[in-house]
């Protein structure tokens, strides 16, 4: 059985390069998808993804999409 890595917050933050109060808000208010348990909050990797190639203010800076899901699944991997 493949292990689900979720993120927390933190972790969200930190590929994001935001405050951990911003990507509770961003969760919050539904801009970014999670699971919860309780009053814990999770996030998959791939909503993470989904969440940066739909808000993408130029799509065209790095032109190669496989390049892309490289350069990001390799910093959710370091979180690991």
């Amino acid at each position: 059985m493949n292990e689900l890595k979720l993120l927390t917050a933190k972790d969200v933050a930190k590929v994001l390069q935001i405050s951990v109060a911003l990507s509770y808000r961003l969760v919050t208010e539904g801009q970014l998808p999670s699971v919860r348990f309780g009053r814990t909050v999770r996030v998959r990797p791939e909503d993470l993804e989904n969440f940066i190639q739909n808000n993408l203010t130029n799509p065209l800076f790095v032109s190669d999409i496989s390049n892309r899901k490289n350069v990001l699944n390799g910093t959710i991997r370091g979180l690991s």
